[in-house]
């Protein structure tokens, strides 16, 4: 007789490893090491350099999981102790945030649309389905901030709650964000049109 087996949840696996279960700990890491190291990467663009700091991050998650609150999504926590590793690392190198080229983000994944037609805020959508080249450009000249969240927002499809928890910051500054973020995305779009 066999058992359908059924996916173990992040809470059951953070709560076996809490109780030094390791395989359980081994689990979460293969189950998001592909979304923590894509991540890093878009930010430090350097592969070598990304798998080091997704070493790091599971390190840290590993010594902080008894913080974690099992009330709350694991993925937003995971990909803020991802964002603040990689500053941290930034300012102890004293090194400015990288510029994403257009290569990079096809590289990332080049058949993946920068906004799903059935994103879960179409008021808020770009439609940079259809941009060209050009807007892609105007995207990446973006400040980092600006450029990060919307990527958060857009690429990754997070809800404004999931973002201010892996910025750190309050529903109101995401929203605030975003709205800045599109606004200078417009005044760029007409300074590469004109």
């Amino acid at each position: 007789m066999s058992f359908l087996a059924f996916p173990t949840t992040d809470q059951t696996l953070i709560a076996r490893s809490l109780q030094g279960n390791s395989q359980a700990f081994k689990e979460l890491v293969v189950r998001y090491n592909a979304l923590v190291y894509n991540f890093i990467a878009k930010m430090v663009q350097d592969r070598e350099l990304a798998e080091d700091l997704t070493q790091e991050v599971f390190v840290k998650v590993y010594q902080a999981l008894h913080t974690f609150d099992s009330r709350r999504t694991f993925k937003p926590w995971l990909l803020r102790i991802s964002a603040n590793t990689v500053i941290s690392f930034q300012r102890k190198a004293k090194v400015r945030p990288h510029v994403v080229s257009i290569h990079a983000l096809q590289e990332m994944d080049p058949h993946k649309d920068w906004i799903d037609e059935n994103a879960p805020d179409p008021a808020d959508a770009l439609e940079l389905k259809t941009l060209s080249d050009s807007a892609k450009r105007a995207i990446i000249c973006l400040e980092p901030r600006y450029r990060d969240i919307l990527h958060l927002r857009y690429i990754q499809e997070m809800s404004y709650a999931e973002i201010a928890e892996i910025k750190g910051v309050s529903l109101n500054t995401v929203k605030t964000w975003i709205r800045r973020g599109k606004e200078l995305l417009q005044d760029e779009m007409k300074g590469l049109i004109l």
